[in-house]
């Protein structure tokens, strides 16, 4: 069999693809005179990687004129397909940015866009730093990454528009808070701000996809997310239903074409150049060992890598049980993630006993036919797998194109305008007049008191009980030391998870770290766990309940949309707090969800955020809104 490589297959080194940059490329001291002469609105894409969003934007209508990416195989691919500017470069370097503004230096952008990655945090430092910050008092240093050079350029060029795309990961959970960042930001810059979470699949992508957007506009405009009544929804078979077989590892380079493509495969094929109008280019893929051969053989959409016989499993099934997946022509395909670029054991071909090749990854991602990639085949891969998907990044930008030439009077509350209404309000409460007194504790400890006592007490009973019981057990110390406590708690509180309280005093109290595991493992459920951090200051996350929901939704006139992915509520919630180091704005819309913004019968009239909220101002400005919508229709025919 020759050289085998360490996967158990003949080793073949797949092509090299070197592409030459575009005709209209042009180096950075005739960017001015290029972008003169450009009849399109101006865009520049930061963190460009292949170009996937500035396909997106230019067939939405916008003019990429510059671009920047640090990994140089997917510089070299933008180079090769967009005119303008292409640079290479480090963006956390001062001197790169710089460059790039002296570059842009008098021109008026329409928008920067661009994904910047956001560098993980280590949970283990990250809650213990949260932890000493809300039960210690110790305050940490705010860092900063690869944002704050996005929004430097921002600052510097004060374009009409901003995109900024990303992982939803970054709308909520313990990542929510750089969202609430680069908000605050945009806001200090006078940019009115939208963020959602889009399912890509809504706008014709053929695959599970979710991406968080946010948008933002220098001037007052009526934004439109994109509709997804408005496009073709695409199957697997729509993508790739019309390329022809291939072995594992043939590594023939070009293909002849010959099916006779469906409507939605010829979307594929409507850029493709004269003299490949019956060749496909890059549709080859890895070697398959022969005990993988026999797995996929056995395996069908459905079938998962714990119920294949034992002898073809290389990999733990308890841990891997979805390691292998066929997917399936006539659904939606698994997501396309960089690390197809390692292996392709998620992504068997529906009906081929091989994983996916090179050009079909880029039409799940909606990537024409005409589009290459420069690099070796790990290299195409992990550029499909970063991009944002084509078809996805246009819908965005025609709504963003839109909204530019829709003038608008009405202006969206800002988070920084929602923030300081709702701590005015809670600085001038006193605990007595409210719902959940202990929400307005003085300390950290009193605050999770309460949320474990008294959460579902009584409302007319509250005040006077966590009245005694922080005067009973002020301190961690204090409770552990009440001979009396568990009596105490079970007979005047009805609480009978006095043991769970006492593990959770023993650990503040012996400088243990209060994060959700383990408060887990001390008996709070988990639920009650990311309540008691946020509350607290030592999480970022802002957890929903039934009420917080409901205020959102209200306040800020957005539906459930299933569509959407997950997320979007919460990420919207994290709009209204903010920030929110201590936790205080968090506690303060709980307070508001459950006093005013009941199910049925809210109280609008006394609630502090009624002149913010979005069901107040909807009826007078819907008539308003859908005629704005409809001239900027006609204007962009």
């Amino acid at each position: 069999m020759g050289n085998l490589s360490r996967y158990g297959v003949p080793f073949v080194k797949g092509p090299c693809i070197a592409l030459p940059a575009h005709r209209d490329a042009c180096e950075i001291d005739e960017l001015q005179s290029y972008a003169s002469t450009v009849d399109a609105p101006l865009a520049i894409d930061l963190f460009c990687g292949a170009g996937g969003l500035s396909y997106g934007l230019h067939l939405a209508g916008f003019a990429v004129v510059l671009a920047a990416e640090i990994e140089r195989e997917a510089a070299e691919t933008h180079r090769a397909h967009f005119p303008g500017l292409t640079i290479c470069a480090d963006l956390s370097d001062q001197g790169v940015i710089d460059k790039i503004c002296d570059a842009l230096t008098g021109l008026e952008l329409d928008l920067v866009a661009g994904g910047p990655p956001c560098q993980p945090y280590s949970q283990a430092a990250f809650s213990k730093v949260r932890h000493l910050e809300a039960f210690h008092g110790r305050k940490a240093d705010s860092r900063r990454d690869l944002w704050s050079s996005y929004v430097q350029i921002v600052k510097r060029t004060r374009p009409k528009a901003i995109l900024v795309e990303n992982v939803p990961d970054m709308a909520f959970g313990r990542d929510g808070i750089v969202l609430r960042r680069l908000v605050e930001d945009l806001e200090l810059l006078g940019y009115q701000v939208h963020s959602r979470v889009l399912a890509s699949d809504s706008y014709g992508v053929p695959q599970h996809r979710q991406r968080l957007f946010t948008v933002a506009f220098r001037e007052p405009r009526y934004f439109v997310w994109p509709m997804r009544e408005d496009y073709v929804q695409r199957v697997l078979t729509d993508a790739i239903g019309d390329l022809p077989e291939v072995e594992g590892g043939d590594k023939q380079q070009v293909r002849p074409y010959t099916a006779t493509p469906t409507a939605s495969q010829k979307f594929f094929r409507q850029s493709v150049a004269d003299e490949d109008a019956e060749v496909i280019h890059d549709h080859y893929t890895r070697a398959v060992r022969p005990d993988d051969h026999e797995a996929f053989k056995l395996m069908t959409s459905t079938t998962r890598y714990c119920d294949l016989p034992d002898h073809l499993k290389r990999y733990r099934d308890d841990i891997f049980e979805d390691k292998y997946k066929r997917l399936d022509m006539d659904k939606l395909s698994r997501t396309i993630t960089a690390h197809i670029s390692q292996d392709g054991y998620w992504y068997i071909h529906p009906t081929q006993h091989r994983t996916l090749t090179i050009r079909e990854a880029a039409r799940i991602q909606t990537f024409p036919d005409s589009y290459r990639f420069c690099g070796y085949p790990r290299h195409a891969f992990k550029q499909i797998g970063e991009a944002v998907p084509p078809l996805l990044g246009k819908a965005v930008g025609a709504s963003i194109l839109q909204a530019l030439y829709t003038e608008s009077d009405a202006i969206v509350p800002s988070t920084r305008e929602t923030v300081e209404v709702t701590a005015r309000w809670f600085a001038s409460l006193e605990a007595e007049q409210m719902a959940m007194p202990w929400l307005k504790a003085t300390t950290s400890w009193g605050t999770l008191l309460g949320l474990l006592l008294l959460d579902r007490a009584g409302r007319g009973q509250a005040a006077a009980q966590f009245r005694e019981a922080v005067e009973r057990w002020g301190t961690p110390e204090e409770l552990l030391a009440d001979t009396g406590a568990d009596e105490f708690a079970s007979a005047r509180f009805k609480f009978d998870g006095y043991e769970c309280l006492r593990r959770i005093a023993q650990k503040i109290s012996s400088g243990g770290c209060v994060n959700s595991e383990s408060l887990e493992s001390c008996g709070v459920t988990p639920t009650l766990a990311l309540r008691i951090l946020a509350s607290t200051g030592a999480g970022t996350r802002r957890p929903l309940n039934a009420a917080l929901e409901r205020l959102v939704r209200r306040f800020t006139g957005t539906e459930p949309r299933v569509e959407d992915g997950r997320g979007n509520a919460e990420m919207l919630l994290g709009r209204m707090v903010g920030v929110d180091e201590d936790g205080a704005l968090f506690r303060a819309t709980n307070e508001i969800a459950t006093k005013y913004c009941k199910p049925t019968t809210p109280v609008c009239g006394d609630c502090p955020l009624s002149s913010l909220c979005a069901q107040n101002r909807r009826a007078a400005t819907a008539d308003t809104f859908a005629e704005a919508r409809a001239e900027a229709t006609a204007s962009l025919s």
